[in-house]
């Protein structure tokens, strides 16, 4: 005798994430060039889910089990983006001078490139994360340091920071602060035994990065004239509206950094 159970979609939190996804593109045109032909299919297929409305005790009552724990974060942030818009709506100030919703585009950035390193990496053994260590805890000046996007493996580990920022190649565009930030991680991890690979800063990029460009903003020793070997490069990804091209820039850039692993592991 065998049972058979069937999965099927959460109403609720595809609800959620539908809703979110409407007004990602209403209000600030978003595209589909980031959404999997799988997930454009799923969108097309259940409109019906627009005309839906969804509870805060809804919200507050999902229960994600394994198959959907992966998805609790995102859900949250689909949440967050759905009550602002509600909160706009209700503005009497809104009301009179046109909505509009304000989203942190730096932190949604930051969460791309999580995703695409995570899935690319995650299976060959690589650990892809975020945390906030604090430093001086005993101390009035105690500070948190937080690197955006940690790929570890045993003792190994590559530093990056995601910057929502011009990257057009010009003086201007390299930001003092985040230099020195992330050289900051560096020395931080250094000091707990980590032996770091590389660092990178990462920015959405208006052009594709030539051969020359990639060797300009690249150097295979710390502050380009010590022995130490770590590298430290400003690199980024194209954003385009076609996701074919999209796919191209993205796998362009993964390539770049499996490239560096492979050398260095």
């Amino acid at each position: 005798v065998s049972e058979r159970i069937e999965k099927e979609i959460d109403k609720t939190i595809f609800n959620i994430l539908f809703k979110a996804y409407k007004i990602l593109t209403k209000s600030y045109y978003l595209t589909q060039n980031m959404l999997s032909e799988n997930v454009i299919e799923i969108i097309n297929n259940n409109a019906a889910y627009d005309k839906k409305t969804i509870a805060e005790n809804q919200y507050k009552n999902i229960k994600y089990g394994s198959m959907y724990s992966n998805y609790k974060d995102i859900v949250d942030f689909s949440w967050n983006i759905i009550k602002r818009k509600q909160n706009n709506i209700s503005d009497d100030h809104a009301k009179t001078s046109g909505d509009s919703l304000f989203l942190d585009m730096a932190e949604i950035w930051e969460n791309y490139l999580m995703s695409i390193f995570k899935k690319r990496y995650a299976k060959e053994g690589w650990k892809v994360y975020s945390y906030k260590f604090m430093t001086y805890n005993n101390q009035f000046f105690k500070r948190g340091l937080i690197p955006d996007i940690i790929i570890e493996k045993e003792n190994n580990v590559i530093v990056l920071d995601a910057k929502y920022k011009n990257m057009s190649y010009i003086k201007k565009d390299y930001d003092r602060s985040d230099f020195f930030q992330i050289h900051t991680y560096a020395s931080f991890m250094e000091s707990h035994n980590k032996n770091v690979l590389g660092l990178g800063l990462i920015y959405p990029l208006q052009e594709s990065m030539g051969t020359e460009q990639l060797q300009k903003n690249f150097s295979e020793h710390l502050f380009g004239e010590t022995e130490k070997e770590t590298w430290f490069k400003v690199d980024g990804i194209k954003l385009t509206e076609k996701t074919e091209e999209l796919t191209i820039e993205k796998e362009a850039f993964l390539n770049r950094f499996e490239n560096k692993l492979n050398l260095t592991i």
